[in-house]
């Protein structure tokens, strides 16, 4: 084994230093049924798919890959196993125990481990629903969730408490070189500890991000702390289908 290399994280403006493996990759699941149905329903503002997506205590957790999502995941398949050698890269390999990320963890390595730390956020009564009805469950919704640190109305998770947890589990991490995949939420959760700027809170940095950082189905996101540098690997159709595209190393501002 590997020892463990000292990394200074920044959680919601307080500066500390975890022990983390010398490589570190998360993977986003690829598409997921809820995925195509939200862009096929506008957002969930389509009346006739929302019954398929709310009131089943289960759903997020069962949710599938879609029909895009299978063929992204064996291109994904090929891709860490050709490309990054990731199962000789990455020992230490982990999914969300939710199925979209089981699936796509499968179609990667048979030899990985579920592990529930990494599981979605939890939106309680708030999942899969348009504006109008979360401002039925929690009063001036629109105003109150902008503060996604302390926001956990409707039975829901607070990103605050979310990465009081990915910390925890963080903390537990072998020393091998690890690999999750798992979800938006969590990634850009995890993200933030290590790219905000120094003492810039959750929300300034949630606030700060353009649309290319957050996290794309099948995006692979590499960190490697012995260089202070990250890289990032999107998923882009073609005319060949889904190809990954590689960019370059970016350094790390770590505080």
């Amino acid at each position: 084994m590997k020892n463990k290399i000292p990394v200074t994280i920044n959680r919601n403006g307080v500066h500390s230093t975890i022990l983390m493996p010398a490589k570190f990759c998360l993977i986003r699941h690829c598409q997921s049924l809820m995925n195509y149905l939200s862009d096929q329903s506008n957002n969930y503002n389509n009346p006739e798919l929302m019954y398929i997506l709310v009131d089943n205590p289960h759903w997020d957790k069962d949710i599938n890959l879609s029909e895009l999502g299978i063929i992204q995941s064996k291109s994904l398949g090929r891709y860490w196993n050709d490309v990054i050698e990731g199962n000789f890269k990455y020992p230490n390999f982990l999914s969300s125990s939710y199925e979209r990320c089981f699936l796509t963890a499968v179609a990667l390595s048979t030899n990985f481990r579920t592990n529930a730390d990494f599981k979605e956020k939890e939106s309680g009564l708030l999942f899969a629903r348009n504006l109008k009805q979360l401002e039925s469950i929690v009063s001036n919704y629109k105003n109150a969730s902008k503060d996604k640190w302390n926001f956990e109305g409707g039975h829901s998770e607070s990103f605050g408490q979310l990465q009081n947890k990915l910390h925890k589990a963080l903390l537990e991490l072998d020393s091998d070189n690890t690999v999750i995949v798992t979800h938006s939420d969590v990634i850009t959760t995890i993200k933030s500890l290590f790219e905000s700027k120094p003492n810039q809170t959750f929300n300034d940095y949630i606030s700060s991000l353009e649309e290319d950082d957050y996290p794309t189905n099948g995006e692979i996101i590499e960190y490697d702390f012995t260089n202070k540098t990250v890289q990032k690997t999107k998923m882009k159709p073609d005319k060949h289908g889904n190809c990954l595209y590689k960019s370059k190393p970016t350094n790390l501002t770590l505080v």
